[in-house]
């Protein structure tokens, strides 16, 4: 069962040449909405360090990486945020350790 601070897996939408099409990126899930199907909101994770433009935290500790499950330097990006549904969902690779402090970085946003 998904539960917040797991790193997961998805099938990211994005657009290329005005057709959406989509990516396997990892994400950090944020929370789990249970209606008549569970939604889970999610931000995204990319290798481009993007901490000049947006609140997010930058990863280049080997450990770190691989407690989360990742293998290249990382940006978790807190503004970019979407809901995803089970299908878009591929696996689990990872837990963030410390969820609650990175969330406190928005508090300021």
């Amino acid at each position: 069962m998904l539960k917040p601070a797991d790193i997961i897996l998805v099938h990211f939408p994005f657009t290329k040449n005005k057709k959406k099409e989509y990516k396997i990126r990892p994400v950090l899930l944020l929370e789990v909405i249970k209606h008549e199907v569970s939604l889970y909101k999610v931000c995204q994770i990319t290798k481009t360090d993007r901490s000049d433009k947006f609140i997010g935290s930058w990863i280049d500790d080997e450990t770190k990486l691989s407690v989360l499950g990742l293998k290249e330097n990382s940006f978790i990006n807190l503004q970019n945020v979407l809901y995803t549904t089970k299908p878009y969902i591929i696996k689990k690779i990872g837990t963030h350790p410390d969820l609650e402090n990175l969330l406190f970085l928005l508090e300021d946003f």
